[in-house]
């Protein structure tokens, strides 16, 4: 085959994940191989982050274009629940992309199954479609295999029917539909001037390649050059989306987000100042943004008057000064405290922010997030959005990435949309 049929395009290859990119490391070298090998059907190969929470009302921004969609699910990471089932993923979100993009132009790999053979493959896939018919419905191909780290595990009959799938995909219309949909993972603007504000880059970036769509300090891969882009924040573009919201997702009033912490207000000095700056260009997301402070002992015990209520928290709790214990563990300061947030505040009004990782760089924030889920899960089932950065000080050197302070402005308006109670212990709401 010299070259595509007149009925055929290049495709253009998204992988979506809400797990790090390393976790499909293999696949997506596999996948650049190919377009090497085979230039004539694929055009490029990019990989886009998920957020960890609420994929189902997660939406691609209107600038990003996807082509041919492949969403990769780790069970390690998430549990093999995509559809169908309890704590499913993406119940709404595959069908949505079926709609957008087209059935035969959606592949799903769940993958990090350990020691597949050929009869436990045929098994778990024939359960799949039994238990989670949904996923079959809404994608052109379903495949299980091992860990896609090195691409060790995903089989040559695999890569066979992902070729397959490609070709058919390029069969079909380049263009997504319309009613499309929007994300955050663009790049940052400058609250103030549009002037870039700079931040510090990962420590030796080239050893951790960062995803295309700037998630760590702007890095992305295959960049030779060691100057890193800016980080940016959310303004023009990300308010244009807020003028844009439906009717029916409009928000009735701003939010009032509550910065806590048991820590200095110097020690948040950083994020307090660009969250400021976000409520200047937002005001109609953002009615006010309050330091607040949390007691150093027994927190589990506080809670706010009554007559100064809590409408969003942004919890900040720095490993420097209380260690890397939020719940479940020895020691953990949160057990409870985030157990009556979430209840009488709402999980979809509940952020944590763990910061002052030393030596803050990709390869460190994918090894703390992993460990993070895996022994303290229930912060990440009380709290809406999970964020580990390094120090939030110093406003020119402010370490959390651009995909991350992305998903807190998308954690602020979804928050935004959220009914406020109007009682609780916590008091009534202004």
């Amino acid at each position: 085959m010299a070259g595509l049929g007149s009925n055929r395009h290049q495709v253009s290859v998204t992988l979506c994940t809400s797990s790090y990119e390393y976790n499909i490391q293999g696949l997506l070298d596999h996948l650049r191989d190919l377009q090497r090998q085979l230039p004539h059907l694929i055009k490029n190969v990019t990989y886009h982050q998920l957020p960890y929470n609420n994929i189902d009302n997660y939406k691609f921004a209107k600038g990003i274009h996807v082509d041919v969609m492949i969403l990769c699910h780790s069970i390690a990471n998430r549990r093999f629940a995509l559809t169908d089932v309890a704590d499913a993923c993406y119940n709404k979100f595959l069908p949505n992309c079926k709609k957008l993009l087209g059935k035969e132009k959606i592949a799903v790999i769940a993958h990090d199954f350990d020691n597949l053979n050929d009869q436990d493959l045929q098994d778990r896939i024939a359960n799949f479609r039994l238990q989670q018919p949904k996923t079959f419905d809404s994608a052109g191909l379903v495949l299980i295999c091992g860990k896609l780290v090195e691409g060790k595990e995903f089989p040559e009959p695999s890569k066979a029917q992902l070729l397959a799938f490609l070709t058919r995909a390029s069969e079909q219309p380049e263009e997504m539909k319309t009613g499309g949909v929007s994300s955050f993972l663009k790049k940052f603007e400058s609250c103030s001037s549009g002037q870039a504000i700079a931040i510090t880059s990962p420590h030796n970036p080239a050893q951790y390649p960062g995803p295309q769509t700037g998630q760590y300090a702007g890095h992305q891969p295959g960049q030779q050059s060691h100057s890193q882009p800016p980080l940016r924040l959310p303004t023009q573009h990300l308010a244009q989306h807020h003028q844009q919201l439906p009717a029916q997702q409009s928000p009735s009033l701003p939010i009032y987000v509550s910065v806590c912490t048991s820590s200095y207000e110097q020690n948040i000095e950083g994020l307090i100042f660009w969250l400021r700056k976000l409520k200047t260009d937002h005001p109609r997301l953002i009615a006010d943004i309050r330091l607040r402070s949390l007691p150093y002992n027994d927190i589990d015990s506080f809670k706010f008057p009554s007559s100064d209520p809590v409408d969003v928290m942004v919890l900040c709790h720095s490993v420097r000064n209380r260690g890397f214990s939020i719940t479940d563990v020895v020691n953990s300061i949160y057990d409870k405290y985030l157990k009556h947030c979430s209840k009488e505040i709402g999980k979809k009004k509940l952020a944590v922010i763990v910061h002052d990782i030393s030596e803050w760089n990709p390869g460190v924030v994918r090894g703390r997030m992993d460990t993070f889920q895996k022994t303290q899960p229930s912060t990440f089932r009380l709290v809406d959005t999970v964020i580990i950065g390094g120090s939030l000080e110093k406003p020119d050197k402010f370490e959390i990435s651009e995909v991350d302070m992305s998903r807190l402005f998308y954690f602020f308006e979804s928050a935004s949309l959220v009914p406020r109670k109007k009682m609780s212990i916590f008091g009534k709401v202004f």
